[in-house]
């Protein structure tokens, strides 16, 4: 995967109300959450657009997969076998899609970021460094059916996927 299309910001919101930001560029005094400001349960999470062509396109087919293909109400109905949960090099992983891989790029970018994530109208990854590896888990369990939305919102630079319990 081309490291240009992985989202500058992930967002993580949690079941307390905080929003926690990933960003894979800071400036020198900014530093990402801590693992110990991610615990706990999650409500949801939100990948930006990373001028990628493929998330203009909306997210129809992804959300076929997840039985959400009304956008505009973009319910999850089911949880498609294909989401799978995968680990390499320490790195830990959330994916659908079979064009999405967590190779040796986003093993580095991952480690040095903490958390990021690409997605597009098919597929998302996101991947979480070892000590961050707990948020995968959390981020799977808040995929139930008839509890979580798809969303997808367009803002001045682009579109972002927006994956949220309600």
């Amino acid at each position: 995967m081309e490291m240009r299309h992985v989202s500058p910001e992930l967002y993580l919101l949690t079941e307390d109300g905080r929003m926690l930001e990933f960003l894979r560029k800071r400036n020198d005094d900014e530093k990402n959450p801590t693992p110990d400001e991610c615990r706990g349960p999650l409500k949801g999470v939100s990948l930006s657009y990373a001028f990628c062509g493929e998330q203009d396109f909306g997210i129809g087919p992804l959300a076929k997969m997840f039985g959400a293909a009304n956008e505009s109400e973009g319910i999850i109905t089911k949880i498609p076998e294909e989401l799978e949960i995968i680990e390499f090099d320490g790195v830990k992983a959330i994916k659908i899609g079979r064009y999405v891989e967590l190779d040796s790029d986003m093993v580095e970018e991952t480690k040095k970021v903490g958390i990021i994530g690409y997605w597009d109208n098919s597929q998302f990854i996101i991947c979480a460094s070892p000590e961050y590896e707990f948020v995968i888990d959390s981020i799977r369990e808040m995929f139930k059916p008839n509890q979580v939305r798809f969303a997808h919102d367009r803002y001045l630079w682009g579109c972002s996927l927006l994956i949220f319990a309600f």
